[in-house]
């Protein structure tokens, strides 16, 4: 997904593309999310265009996997937000 980012600063404007780094599920229905002991955890990357790179590890606070699986997508839906409403 890619997702353009508009910063306004006095007398001028920086564009900044991000990309959140999100490969074709597929077959796994788990991608992104990892059971560490029993509570589900979820790895991203979003890729900047100015290089740079955010790796965030977080927990999902849940034991159940579909709550895990809503919560991953659920958060891929807010980072969309923030970057599209960034500015």
């Amino acid at each position: 997904m890619m997702i353009v980012v508009v910063l306004g600063y006095p007398n001028q404007i920086i564009m900044r593309t991000s990309k959140l780094a999100t490969k074709t599920m597929g077959k796994n229905r788990n991608h992104h999310i990892w059971i560490n002991g029993e509570i589900w955890w979820c790895n991203i990357t979003i890729h900047h265009g100015d290089g740079t790179s955010e790796r965030r590890r977080f927990s999902l606070k849940t034991k159940d996997v579909e709550v895990a699986r809503r919560r991953r997508d659920n958060i891929f839906r807010d980072i969309q937000r923030y970057y599209l409403n960034a500015g």
